[in-house]
């Protein structure tokens, strides 16, 4: 089992380097994820992870490899319970990374998750 902090490895090509934070959505069960970003640049303009693919800033198929990769890591951290939902927010701010885990009964809709991770971390 790897700890949840080595993750910061995997973002490079990911998550674009001209951005002042960017703050990743991960929520990962067994067979499925889903993974999106939010990056903040000067003059507080927040771009979404598909923005920046559409843009072209960044390769698309990296993205969507990374994504694949930061949820394989996620399924064999310390941190992963198959029997719940698993909500992981990555956190870059020029040198300062920090992540955090939280945990819902698959019962809580993915839509209300979502819906507060963004008022909690976004808003």
């Amino acid at each position: 089992m790897r700890k949840l902090e080595e993750i910061f490895e995997l973002l490079d090509g990911i998550i674009p380097a001209t951005a002042e934070k960017t703050i990743m959505f991960c929520e990962v069960e067994k067979t499925s994820y889903e993974i999106y970003y939010y990056s903040f640049y000067e003059g507080e303009l927040i771009k979404h992870s598909s923005e920046i693919i559409d843009s072209g800033e960044l390769d698309p198929s990296a993205i969507e490899n990374g994504f694949g990769k930061i949820a394989d890591f996620i399924r064999n951290s310390d941190s992963y319970n198959s029997g719940l939902r698993n909500v992981i927010t990555i956190k870059v701010e020029g040198t300062t990374e920090k992540v955090e885990t939280k945990h819902y009964d698959k019962s809580v809709g993915l839509y209300k998750i979502k819906k507060d991770w963004k008022l909690t971390h976004i808003s």
